[in-house]
């Protein structure tokens, strides 16, 4: 997930990385700002779960925002909603990873 992260800050977008204090120095090497616990709020534009975290990752979505998970099957997604919008709050799962 490293090279997604160094991407995203080449593009000019500010990148946050959910690590344990132990890897503060993997994440903010690769351009992220480490955070110890999951955020409280709907603070990010959009999450890439690489540790199929889900309802957190989730959790932290704005309204309108994105969610993208390494494990799309980890992802459940409610009745009536064609398996693209997340109930409540207009967020959308995008599978990184799928398999087929």
């Amino acid at each position: 997930m490293q090279q997604f992260a160094t991407l995203a800050v080449r593009r000019g977008l500010r990148v946050t990385g959910l690590a344990r204090a132990s890897d503060a120095e993997f994440v903010s090497g690769a351009g992220a700002t480490p955070i110890a616990a999951p955020p409280i709020g709907h603070d990010f534009d959009g999450v890439l779960d690489a540790a199929t975290l889900v309802g957190l990752a989730l959790a932290a979505v704005r309204d309108g925002g994105r969610y993208v998970g390494v494990r799309a099957a980890a992802v459940t997604v409610g009745p009536g909603t064609g398996g693209h919008a997340v109930p409540g709050r207009g967020r959308r799962p995008t599978g990184l990873i799928s398999q087929g």
